[in-house]
């Protein structure tokens, strides 16, 4: 009797498990710069070794110079871990019945973030989510005016050369909104590069920090923002325009 093949369900169920896995092994790799990481560690070795300063002592940096410069390396390198999923990886393959791309791009599903960035570099930007991703900040002037600033990390996009489009959010932030409900319009691109233009949910008026509202639903994918306006809204309001994970670990 032959063995059925695994389900699209399936593959996300179980690579969203071992993407907490990888979730956890990048913070404990971190880089050289966060305290008690390995990298971190790995670059106090690499320290003392260049503080060797002795006359007698030329030989052993010498010798160990380039291996701590290395070890260093090697410990924030994130695509070591995926050698720990190799077998997982090759698994699949074999009771997939397919192409596990094809299989997700036919299932419409997308692989969380994580488990393309460390878990199967060979899955596609577009059958990936994005992590949350600040595309900027709105500070409303008055009723249906304000300033749209991208934010200087993310220049109001989406990194489709790793993942797929996103659905955006809108957050207050800063301080309880005013007297009057926001709606917020945004328009650019997705990631195909064709237009698009949706609302938010309203905001009600008074809504405290931390209140958000969906842009659009979730199958209507922002990959860069060009613009965006408001009706409604207090001078002072300020908002947070982000981007939404498909689901969280």
């Amino acid at each position: 009797m032959s063995q059925r093949t695994m389900t699209a369900n399936e593959y996300i169920t179980w690579t969203d498990i071992l993407a907490q896995a990888i979730s956890v092994l990048l913070t404990a790799k971190g880089t050289r710069d966060i305290p008690d990481s390995g990298a971190y560690h790995a670059a106090e070795f690499r320290n003392a070794i260049t503080g060797l300063a002795d006359p007698d002592e030329a030989q052993i940096t010498a010798d160990f110079i380039d291996v701590a410069i290395a070890l260093v390396d090697q410990v924030e390198l994130e695509s070591e871990i995926q050698t720990l999923f190799a077998r997982f990886n090759g698994a699949v393959t074999s009771h997939l019945g397919g192409n596990v791309n094809t299989l997700l791009t036919n299932a419409g599903l997308r692989v969380h973030h994580l488990w393309k960035r460390a878990g199967n570099l060979a899955i596609l930007a577009a059958n990936t989510f994005p992590p949350i991703t600040t595309m900027g900040t709105f500070a409303v002037t008055g009723s249906g005016a304000g300033t749209w600033t991208e934010d200087p990390d993310s220049d109001g996009e989406i990194d489709t050369s790793n993942y797929g489009g996103a659905q955006l959010e809108v957050e207050v932030i800063n301080q309880t909104l005013g007297a009057a409900a926001i709606t917020v319009t945004v328009t650019g691109v997705d990631a195909n590069g064709d237009a698009l233009e949706k609302s938010s949910t309203e905001i009600p008026a008074l809504s405290e920090v931390g209140t958000k509202a969906d842009v659009g639903i979730s199958t209507e994918r922002f990959a860069a923002v060009t613009s965006v306006a408001i009706t409604g809204g207090t001078n002072g309001d300020d908002l947070r325009l982000q981007s939404k994970e498909d689901r969280t670990l």
